[in-house]
């Protein structure tokens, strides 16, 4: 209950925070509010949709059961031999790589500096504060640090004597050329473990 309780805090903070970049952006990334429809083909995958809608209901997170007919109204590329499953409509979605390129040019501008190709080795500290940042292209000092390594997060977390219980997960993305037919709601397919 509390990890589905601090995930739905964080997706609330990042939805908003997704809407204020997207203002500041004049225009650079499109976040489109379609919501999200999230698909089973099993008994199992339809009781696990329902679960998470009573989860996340608890923390304020609209959301509708639908049939398979309800389903297939909002999209009507799924295939009618769907369970159905459940609606959340203040779900957005935007262009990954748009996102991270006005990340990259607002930082920029307040001042960042990047660099690439550059592993951490190692933090120094003094006092319980870090003072430089070991890497294999020299050290680095800065009086805040962020955290922000993905997967190598735990492993690096506890090189600080910080416990991080970060799961990492793999997952694949693709380009295609444009499609004849595109669904026009995002979609996550429960069993299948898509989201299109």
């Amino acid at each position: 209950q509390s990890a589905a309780e601090a995930l739905v805090h964080l997706s609330k903070e990042s939805l908003q925070l997704f809407r204020e970049l997207q203002i500041s952006s004049e225009g650079r990334i499109a976040l489109e509010n379609k919501g999200l429809l999230m698909v089973a083909n099993s008994a199992k995958g339809l009781q696990a949709t329902h679960h998470e809608l009573d989860i996340v209901g608890q923390w304020g997170i609209p959301g509708i059961k639908v049939n398979s007919s309800e389903a297939c109204e909002r999209e009507p590329l799924l295939k009618a031999n769907n369970l159905g499953g459940v609606f959340f409509s203040n779900e957005a979605h935007a262009e990954p790589f748009q996102v991270v390129e006005e990340l990259v040019r607002q930082s920029k501008v307040s001042g960042c500096e990047y660099f690439f190709n550059t592993e951490v080795v190692e933090f120094k500290k003094s006092s319980q504060k870090i003072t430089e940042v070991v890497t294999t292209k020299g050290c680095f000092a800065a009086e805040k640090i962020i955290f922000a390594t993905g997967s190598w997060s735990k492993s690096l977390g506890k090189s600080l004597g910080i416990r991080l219980p970060i799961l990492g997960g793999k997952g694949y993305s693709f380009i295609t050329r444009e499609l004849q037919s595109i669904p026009r709601q995002p979609l996550m397919l429960l069993e299948n473990k898509v989201a299109v």
